[in-house]
């Protein structure tokens, strides 16, 4: 006897198919929840251990974004994920706090890109944005979960490659990378 079948006797017991409905679709959202929480935290390492590091030039981004001379923040994201919400704010603050060495792509997988656009906005992050129609950039470096952030150099050589991190507030976290390697840099 499926699930159905039984909600389906429960319900002519226990306040008719209306209520077996919901029981059934309430099980089925908890389910799907899970899932997309499960697949956000997911921190299997972003690129498959074979695949070479894709350089930043071999990325196919709008011609409009500057990234000369700075490191690039690439990171892909969605808006039903909660870790990309909290991180997409974090590396705003980075990226005011390091307004000339750091520019950070927010590379939305959402099927609708105006709702990522007014994440975004709601979230206050001034960040240059990319809709990857289709998950072709996600694809073509390898994520296997989300956030995850790309940082490369100012040469466009790829240097660190980063899940969501388990941190409340993960600006601290970013603006220590970004600090270690200007100072790496430096030398």
């Amino acid at each position: 006897m499926t699930s159905i079948t039984r909600a389906a006797r429960r319900s002519h017991q226990h306040g008719g198919i209306a209520e077996a409905t919901k029981r059934i679709a309430t099980r089925t959202i908890t389910a799907a929840s899970a899932a997309l929480v499960l697949m956000c935290l997911l921190h299997a390492p972003a690129m498959a251990q074979t695949q070479q590091a894709p350089k930043l030039s071999a990325l196919v981004l709008p011609a409009t974004i500057d990234t000369a001379n700075k490191f690039v923040w690439v990171d892909f994201w969605a808006t039903w994920c909660p870790p990309c919400i909290t991180t997409l704010p974090a590396l705003n603050t980075v990226q005011q706090q390091y307004p000339d060495d750091l520019l950070v792509i927010a590379v939305s997988v959402d099927v609708d890109p105006i709702l990522a656009r007014n994440t975004l906005n709601d979230l206050a992050a001034d960040l240059t944005f990319v809709h990857d129609l289709g998950l072709a950039l996600a694809m073509q470096m390898g994520v296997q979960g989300f956030p995850t952030g790309f940082l490369f150099d100012p040469n466009g050589t790829l240097v660190e490659v980063h899940n969501a991190p388990p941190f409340a507030d993960p600006a601290p976290f970013y603006a220590s990378i970004i600090e270690n390697h200007l100072q790496k840099q430096r030398q």
